[in-house]
């Protein structure tokens, strides 16, 4: 049971990068989420006091409610993740990552069927085991939408700041061109450029850690990685920026 926690360890930097436009939707989702994850809890304590009582006393009666409380989290855990995995659905927009989250969402509904039938506790540990085996890829598929709209993100943020080198190497060129001194302008606009390529450098590094996050190759913590190299290639950022700050401020108390 302890195994379904390692799906939620990431989940607080996770929902950081919640889509607007889905964002009432996603909040709907997430109040379910975090009621059936609090039902699960509940359950799954019920269920530990119940089987710890059934290995002290062995009789009948405990071992019928120490099944009850199997039953009881079994379905929580079901639930659970399945609410889980919607809300993954708004993290992505890759139609494979959608199917692969209805798949197991379809796997989970089936199991969750089977329950009632459950006849004995080794009965409900072989079927407990039957979603045990997907908690480790539904946790790479987590990661790996993660680390995709994660990159993306920052992506967005790179071409935006190549737009920006474009209008201002073009206003330097217009001044230029009505022959005004721009001497100090195109050092900033160089000292721009040499700061973005090393944005560039960033984002191509850590594109390559997202497309391996989640998969056979994934040997090492590559999202941890990924992670770390968007954060450097935002400083750069920054630090772009501030470049086009100055270059701004030249041109504002200039004599342009």
């Amino acid at each position: 049971m302890k195994k379904v926690f390692t799906l939620f360890a990431f989940f607080a930097l996770f929902a950081l990068f919640t889509p607007k436009y889905a964002q009432a939707d996603f909040n709907e989702d997430y109040q379910k989420y975090v009621q059936s994850y609090d039902t699960y809890r509940q359950a799954h304590s019920k269920y530990l006091t119940s089987r710890s009582q059934y290995l002290q006393y062995r009789t009948l009666t405990a071992q019928n409610e120490a099944l009850a409380a199997v039953k009881n989290v079994l379905v929580a855990r079901d639930q659970v993740l399945i609410d889980y995995l919607q809300l993954l659905t708004y993290k992505t927009s890759e139609e494979s990552d959608k199917n692969t989250l209805a798949a197991y969402t379809s796997l989970l509904n089936q199991h969750r069927e089977q329950i009632p039938q459950v006849g004995s506790l080794d009965d409900a540990v072989e079927l407990s085991r039957s979603v045990e085996v997907l908690i480790l890829p539904m946790n790479n598929l987590y990661r790996h939408i993660l680390a995709t709209l994660a990159y993306k993100q920052v992506d967005v943020l790179g071409l935006r700041l190549g737009n920006l080198e474009t209008e201002a190497s073009t206003l330097v060129s217009t001044l230029r061109a009505q022959n005004k001194d721009v001497s100090t302008l195109e050092r900033w606009l160089l000292d721009a450029r040499n700061k973005r390529t090393l944005v560039d450098s960033k984002l191509n590094q850590a594109n390559v850690y997202a497309s391996i996050v989640g998969t056979n190759n994934d040997k090492e913590n590559a999202l941890g990685t990924m992670t770390t190299t968007l954060f450097q290639s935002l400083q750069y950022m920054r630090e772009t920026l501030a470049y086009y700050h100055e270059l701004g401020e030249s041109i504002k108390y200039g004599n342009y």
